[in-house]
């Protein structure tokens, strides 16, 4: 086991999450080479997996530069192939040659040229040289552009209509103003109509039903317009006269 690899490999992976584990219990087989061998049933035992995803792991590690098979030997049921594990793939450290047959020859070191942007197709080209201008335009960060604020318009003044006015001035209960101007506008009357409405209220003010106990019976403006309540007939209050008794 190297602890080295192991705080090596949690600073520097970069490949996937799910991954990780199946690595560091390589990592934990490690030898001081960076080579491990244990069998697929002994990593899903330490990862608790099944040994198919065990095997798409490494396979994901192995795509992404994680991890270098270097050759297979026989080891229970099935073939225990021996790993090479690399802590940083950018660096990719390889097996030492102490290690009989798993040596790997140093590959050359890739000399790549500055890669620069064409402006006429806007995609790189090896070799050739980046202009001033553009070098500094690519070097700038780009700046959050704000977002707009959304402009609220004003609510539009209320037009208080006179009619409505002349009925709500008429109507003995003053109760529920906004809901009386809903139900007018709803009804939407005409000048003759409105004229009507404001007799019927004057009149309904006299009957009996209005009088009783306060005008506690008296409906509410907006029931009283809703329920086309100035259609009704109506029953002047009866008149109370007195008498004389003659003792």
């Amino acid at each position: 086991m190297s602890h080295n690899l192991v705080a090596t490999l949690l600073r520097a992976y970069r490949g996937p999450r799910a991954a990780l584990p199946v690595l560091l219990v390589l990592a934990d087989h490690a030898s001081a080479q960076g080579v491990a061998w244990p069998c697929v049933r002994t990593i899903a035992d330490r990862c608790q997996i099944s040994e198919r995803q065990v095997r798409s792991h490494l396979s994901k590690l192995a795509a992404g530069g994680w991890l270098r098979p270097i050759n297979s030997r026989k080891g229970g049921r099935a073939m225990s192939t021996r790993w090479q594990i690399v802590a940083n793939p950018e660096m990719d450290f390889r097996v030492s040659d102490e290690i009989p047959g798993s040596a790997v020859p140093p590959s050359r070191p890739e000399t790549r040229k500055p890669a620069s942007i064409n402006p006429e197709v806007g995609r790189q080209k090896p070799g050739s040289q980046v202009p001033p201008k553009q070098l500094r335009i690519n070097q700038e960060p780009l700046s959050e552009v704000p977002p707009k604020r959304e402009r609220r318009s004003a609510a539009p003044p209320q037009v208080t209509d006179p009619a409505f006015e002349d009925f709500w001035a008429a109507y003995p209960k003053k109760k529920a103003k906004s809901d009386a101007s809903k139900a007018w506008q709803k009804l939407h009357p005409d000048a003759a109509l409105a004229e009507h409405i404001v007799m019927q209220v004057k009149r309904a003010s006299k009957t009996h039903d209005w009088l009783k106990d306060g005008g506690q019976f008296i409906p509410y403006p907006a029931t009283y317009l809703n329920g086309r309540r100035f259609e009704d007939e109506l029953v002047a209050a009866p008149k109370v006269t007195s008498l004389t008794v003659a003792l």
